[in-house]
């Protein structure tokens, strides 16, 4: 067989998409999860204004604090589909969980030390990976479809 027709092309949409929107879905979501366990103790306002002023400024930020993150999931995203056809949500649940974990490990040094108690914050970190690669994995889903063997005679 051709050598093209059994590697296909390195998707290249797959790393940008990866790069370009993931920070941006990761900072929005992290506004909305840290908004969310505001509202236990101040106003619906409070947290409405927190999240606007979060998310202006944190959108040019995110590319800052997940940017080499999102490039990375995007590459090992990018060869899963190239062997692939498609990506797998299983796959990408995994991937970015260890992200997430891999990330809090080195933001915070000692997570797994017995007086850090901000079990919210870290859950919102884990929740910060995992949404936006599934968003983008439905997205790119609907783009690279496997191919699959037909019952019907041509």
């Amino acid at each position: 067989m051709n050598r093209t027709t059994d590697h296909p092309k390195f998707p290249v949409a797959v790393v940008l998409l990866f790069v370009a929107l993931g920070p941006p879905l990761g900072a929005i979501t992290l506004n909305v999860l840290l908004g969310l366990s505001l509202l236990m103790s101040v106003s619906i306002m409070d947290v409405l204004s927190f999240m606007i002023i979060g998310i202006l400024f944190g959108l040019p930020f995110s590319f800052l604090v997940g940017g080499v993150q999102a490039l990375v999931v995007g590459l090992i995203a990018a060869f899963y589909v190239r062997e692939k056809g498609t990506l797998s949500y299983h796959f990408m649940t995994s991937l970015s969980l260890i992200a997430g974990v891999l990330y809090t490990i080195n933001f915070y040094g000692q997570l797994w030390d017995r007086t850090f108690t901000d079990h919210w914050l870290i859950f919102s970190l884990w929740l910060t990976h995992l949404l936006p690669a599934l968003v983008l994995t439905r997205v790119i889903r609907s783009k690279y479809q496997p191919v699959r063997a037909s019952n019907h005679a041509i």
